[in-house]
């Protein structure tokens, strides 16, 4: 009788194993089977797509163009280092002095009456602006235009700052105040 129940005890365990095997390898399930449901099929509806934000057509990297709707166009190229005139005031202690290239282009009937002070930062820190009138590579930095820029004409520029980091540097500049949203280039995107 013993070896009857060493063999039942022997035969349960076998079938325990087998069942969590089974389980384990993804076995059957205890669910119902429905006989009119429709097998799965791989056309299911496409997963949720997500949308990349919309460009902003006022940020750019330096030396592309920022168009408006009328017809007037900005563009700021980082030109690199430049060592100030003589004359120059310091920037501030551990800056770096870069200069900038502004090209506004009036394609609209009526003249541009620019008055463009651009603004700077880099390394997450204001940027020093840099007056150096007279320097002898790029004229008068720090000197914006005030003529009026005539319908077709194109005029431009250098601006310089003084920058705690010249591979984090973000300009924000406008053709004329209060008429047009500000354009921003940048060497951080």
């Amino acid at each position: 009788m013993a070896t009857i129940k060493k063999q039942y005890i022997a035969a349960l365990l076998a079938g325990i194993a087998l069942t969590a095997s089974l389980t384990a390898c993804g076995g059957t399930s205890a669910t119902s089977v429905d006989p009119d449901a429709k097998p799965a099929t791989s056309e299911q509806a496409p997963a949720a797509v997500e949308e990349a934000p919309a460009e902003n057509e006022l940020i750019k990297p330096f030396g592309e163009v920022v168009s408006y709707e009328d017809g007037v166009s900005i563009s700021v190229a980082l030109v690199g280092e430049f060592t100030p005139s003589s004359e120059f005031v310091q920037v501030g202690e551990g800056e770096i002095p870069l200069v900038f290239k502004i090209v506004l282009t009036n394609n609209t009937a009526e003249p541009l009456e620019p008055g463009v002070i651009p603004q700077a930062n880099s390394g997450g820190k204001p940027a020093t602006y840099i007056a150096d009138v007279g320097n002898p590579e790029y004229g008068d930095l720090g000197m914006f235009p005030t003529a009026a820029i005539l319908p077709g004409q194109t005029l431009e520029w250098f601006a310089a700052f003084g920058v705690a980091d010249p591979a984090d540097v973000t300009m924000q500049i406008s053709p004329m105040p209060f008429d047009y949203d500000d354009a921003i280039f940048t060497n951080a995107l």
